[in-house]
């Protein structure tokens, strides 16, 4: 085994359908789906320096990747390039996992952002636009997580998902939010502590949500919306000491409701503007990838299963 074998996306991407590929890759996660005659397949997202989707669809390996998991395991596959509909994938026909000590997760995981010069970029922004205790109450809560929210993944697909597109998503939504001072009456309607620091630390579950892209155990039960609020609660009293009980619950609700008609509905402002923000930049983060590997003049949203010519 070497690293050269280690599978990266842009190498086989743009591929003819029914290409083959065979080398090492990061396998996320897997969950059994129906089929149209009534059997079952596999459906997932695995890391290859990027996320590709991928199936199996029969055979021995689909009986034992479903005996024995694979899910979270680095594995040699044997797979083909497979395009449907303008979508892309992988399906599987052969997999074993790996079990040397060359290769780590990290080995395959893509790396789009400097995670340290996203949170400096975050910080500043915060600290030109907050009171000096709203900044207190950001460190106050980061610092114990600080450095699994600068690698963390934003997301299992889509938007960010890759190291450090926690503190990405999360700065972007951040400097998003700078557009409220175009709008007087928002203006006056929302404190601006709860506005940057509430965007700031929205989506602090997430570091315990996710493991490098993965779902955790505890993830598996509850969402980031109720870790988030898990996370700042032995805070309460020193919030409230800060900035008063008020701007504590204004972040409760924002960690809470932050996921709009998709979530908890919200009951604040701050927590409304906050969810148009938050799926406004991930959808523009979705947007922007898709035109970064549009081929032929078209822009395919592969989530959305949307295509636009360009």
């Amino acid at each position: 085994m070497s690293k050269s074998e280690v599978l990266i996306r842009e190498d086989f991407i743009n591929l003819p359908s029914g290409s083959p590929v065979v080398g090492y890759a990061y396998l996320r996660g897997y969950s059994e789906q129906p089929t149209k005659n009534g059997g079952t397949f596999l459906a997932g997202q695995l890391e290859c320096n990027g996320t590709m989707p991928f199936k199996v669809w029969g055979g021995d390996t689909l009986n034992s990747m479903k005996e024995i998991s694979l899910q979270d395991t680095i594995c040699h596959i044997h797979a083909e390039l497979n395009e449907y509909a303008g979508m892309k994938s992988l399906i599987i026909k052969d997999c074993s996992a790996y079990t040397g000590d060359e290769l780590s997760v990290m080995d395959f995981l893509e790396r789009k952002y400097d995670g340290e010069d996203m949170y400096n970029r975050m910080l500043k922004i915060i600290g030109n636009n907050c009171s000096k205790e709203a900044v207190k109450v950001f460190e106050m809560v980061m610092n114990p997580i600080k450095e699994r929210f600068k690698i963390e993944f934003a997301a299992i697909a889509h938007h960010d998902a890759c190291v450090s597109g926690l503190v990405a998503h999360t700065c972007k939504v951040v400097r998003v939010a700078q557009i409220i001072k175009f709008y007087p009456a928002l203006m006056k309607g929302i404190d601006p502590d709860v506005l940057y620091v509430g965007c700031a630390l929205h989506d602090i579950g997430k570091t315990v949500e996710y493991r490098n892209g993965s779902i955790t155990e505890i993830g598996k039960l509850m969402s980031h919306l109720t870790l988030g609020l898990d996370l700042i609660k032995p805070y309460k009293q020193q919030i409230i000491a800060l900035k008063g009980e008020r701007y504590y619950n204004d972040l409760l609700s924002v960690i809470q409701q932050h996921h709009g008609e998709y979530g908890e509905r919200p009951r604040t402002l701050a927590a409304y503007m906050i969810s148009i923000i938050d799926s406004l930049e991930a959808r523009l983060t979705d947007i922007n990838d898709a035109t970064a590997q549009a081929t032929g003049g078209m822009v395919k949203i592969e989530g959305n299963k949307l295509q636009f010519h360009m």
